[in-house]
């Protein structure tokens, strides 16, 4: 669902003036509830073009938000995230486009308690083929996360937002050609079972050292190779 640039000034434009109408005209005496409703109309209306696949667009509205200094919209926008039962991440129905994905999951997780509290729920996760994601910040926050699977996402540089997911168990990074680092798993002392092939930029000698054990055995295997090939590196 792509938003063009004039579409999104609109909706922007729209939005200001609704929240200026109201600063000046709502009465506290009108009660809560509508205050509740236009929190809600609002986040309706910032989620669509949060569904742009172009990151300029969604850059523009996610600051949008932060101009409109209403953290209560922020936590409406999150209660309309959905995680999948078979991992998925999307907005209402509608799943988040690749090339936006790590920005806005890293921006509320950054901004709301209440996301927070949604990924420190989550089990499993899915975010496999996507190419633009480069950082996995927002999972430091998943602390129940047990099984993840970010297969073929070319452009994943690190995972140092795994550092405090200490209930992890099985982990799939197969085809990740841009990790060049995995120290972040150093806290994952719960792997049983982690897939490192074809991550051609990973150092050499933790490449020979270290592709796939799912043994049970993971975390012990990996932290020996790890070390072993930094050792090399010296």
């Amino acid at each position: 669902m792509k938003i063009t640039k004039t579409k999104l000034r609109q909706i922007i434009k729209e939005e200001i003036e609704q929240l200026a109408r109201a600063r000046s005209n709502i009465s506290l005496s009108r009660g809560q509830a509508q205050n509740i409703r236009q929190t809600q109309n609002r986040a309706k209306k910032i989620i669509k073009f949060l569904f742009s696949p172009d990151p300029d667009n969604v850059e523009q509205g996610l600051a949008i938000l932060d101009a409109l200094e209403d953290q209560q919209l922020i936590d409406t926008i999150s209660n309309h995230f959905v995680f999948r039962s078979d991992g998925r991440i999307a907005i209402r129905r509608f799943k988040i486009p690749d090339e936006t994905l790590e920005m806005i999951l890293n921006y509320f997780a950054e901004k709301s308690d209440r996301f927070k509290d949604m990924l420190a729920q989550i089990e499993k996760l899915v975010i496999n083929y996507n190419n633009f994601i480069t950082n996995v910040d927002f999972l430091r926050f998943c602390t129940n996360l047990t099984t993840l699977s970010l297969r073929w996402c070319r452009s994943l540089q690190n995972v140092d937002g795994l550092e405090g997911c200490t209930n992890l168990t099985t982990l799939y990074l197969r085809g990740c050609s841009s990790l060049q680092n995995v120290d972040g798993l150093e806290g994952c002392t719960n792997l049983t079972t982690l897939v490192l092939r074809e991550c051609q930029s990973l150092p050499i000698k933790l490449q020979q050292l270290f592709k796939t054990d799912s043994s049970g055995t993971a975390y012990e295997k990996f932290m020996a190779a790890l070390k072993a090939s930094k050792r090399n590196s010296l």
